[in-house]
């Protein structure tokens, strides 16, 4: 009882403390302080969140932002069209985030939607950004529009795929299938209906009752037209020869989740994965590289600079690769995406977004070198789909181990990596 009651205080004052911090100068802690206060609030925040979100100029934060509008505001939709699109979505991490925003308030809370906006215009809003310049904006939108079943949809989702093109591609269509599984999944099965036991002779009526032996089948939760139809089961046909197994393995889980094609014509994973075409290098690479002398690399941050001793014996190729991309000043300028405290500090994308990288994937060289405090690794999607983007540990992560490329390792600096925030810029300079 004692406990209980303090919880009204303890509220207050947690609800003080994010509102406190909505102007810090961190990026992550004004990103993490709107999400807490709008969890607290609620709508009661509306005009103060309304302002928040015009005065912010950083993408993370304003990804935040639109998705405590989406979860909290009164009259969400104006904040989230306005940032869907045009001179306030500069940035595709925000108009990532602002159709997030849409899809989530037509399908949560569609008693905010004003007259005249339905479910049908976010839907239209999705299609169309199906085919946005960016690839994480195309790639989120494709799954988000599964949510919403129609014709427009799946001609959408068909469209995106068939012209998918560039270092995004795989993105893309891989949203396109994550899309599809939603398409064109089965409605749900009707409850059975329920038939009274038999009792037996003499014995009061019964209590209990049990579900009819046959259920009746689940309905499709829309009609798509044959031509649509049929479009889709050749897409996921052509998904299972990608050279890339990713795509792969999401085309069977469509298919398997959907019941567009029958289980005989469903490849086991292992067959996908046996018959994978022969990996092409990439000519932008460099060469492939046995073990070297490498030099060390020196990162300048606005917080400092820190050192990184590579260990090409261990990883020639990757550590050849950040020497050549280091060396012609690739990274210059870019930024940390993901500062995670106690954790990982990761960069690496050109865009600022956690998407991206220099346009191919390098093989993974994983080895015993544990992941402890200050060791430096690749991050990826799975084995072979690393690129560009590293992370330094914060804190020691053996369940990292063998499992994630790691090339190097802080030698110098680790107050700097500690002092590290959200949207800090650097660049790398080889030191021999």
């Amino acid at each position: 009882a004692t406990i209980e009651s303090l919880l009204p205080v303890w509220r207050l004052r947690l609800v003080r403390a994010s509102a406190e911090r909505l102007t810090d100068t961190r990026v992550g802690v004004r990103a993490a302080a709107v999400t807490a206060w709008a969890s607290l609030r609620g709508p009661a925040i509306s005009d103060q969140l309304a302002g928040t979100l015009a005065a912010e100029t950083s993408a993370p934060v304003i990804a935040a932002q639109l998705k405590a509008v989406a979860g909290a505001h009164a009259d969400p939709v104006p904040l989230l069209t306005a940032r869907s699109g045009g001179p306030f979505a500069a940035h595709p991490l925000v108009r990532a985030a602002a159709l997030e925003g849409l899809a989530h308030v037509a399908l949560e809370r569609p008693h905010t939607l004003p007259a005249g906006f339905d479910a049908g215009r976010v839907a239209a809003i999705l299609a169309a950004a199906t085919a946005d310049t960016s690839f994480v904006v195309a790639a989120t939108a494709a799954d988000l529009a599964g949510s919403f079943p129609g014709d427009a949809a799946a001609a959408a989702l068909l469209r995106a795929w068939a012209t998918a093109n560039g270092p995004g591609a795989v993105d893309v269509r891989r949203g396109v299938l994550t899309g599809m599984s939603r398409l064109f999944a089965p409605a749900p099965a009707a409850a059975a209906p329920a038939t009274a036991v038999p009792a037996a002779a003499g014995a009061p009526a019964p209590l209990l009752l049990v579900a009819a032996t046959q259920a009746p089948p689940p309905a499709p939760r829309w009609t798509p037209t044959p031509a649509l139809q049929e479009r889709a089961v050749q897409l996921l046909l052509a998904a299972f020869n990608e050279p890339d197994v990713r795509l792969r393995l999401e085309a069977r889980a469509t298919a398997r989740t959907t019941g567009l094609l029958p289980e005989r014509l469903v490849p086991t994973e292992g067959s996908l994965r046996a018959t994978l075409p022969a990996v092409t290098r990439d000519p932008a690479q460099p060469a492939l590289a046995l073990p070297f002398k490498a030099p060390d690399l020196r990162c300048d941050t606005p917080r400092g600079s820190f050192r990184i001793r590579l260990h090409p014996g261990d990883a020639p190729n990757t550590c050849a690769l950040f020497v050549s991309l280091a060396g012609r000043g690739w990274f210059d300028g870019q930024t940390f995406h993901r500062v995670v405290p106690d954790f990982v500090a990761q960069g690496g994308d050109p865009d600022g977004t956690g998407w991206g990288g220099p346009g191919f994937l390098i093989r993974s060289e994983a080895n015993r070198r544990p992941f402890k405090r200050g060791a430096v690794g690749i991050a990826d999607d799975g084995r072979d789909t690393g690129s560009s983007q590293f992370f330094v540990m914060l804190s020691e992560q053996p369940h990292l181990n063998g499992r994630y490329t790691l090339f190097g390792d802080v030698v110098e600096g680790m107050d700097v990596v500690e002092r590290l925030q959200l949207g800090d810029t650097f660049r790398f300079a080889l030191v021999p």
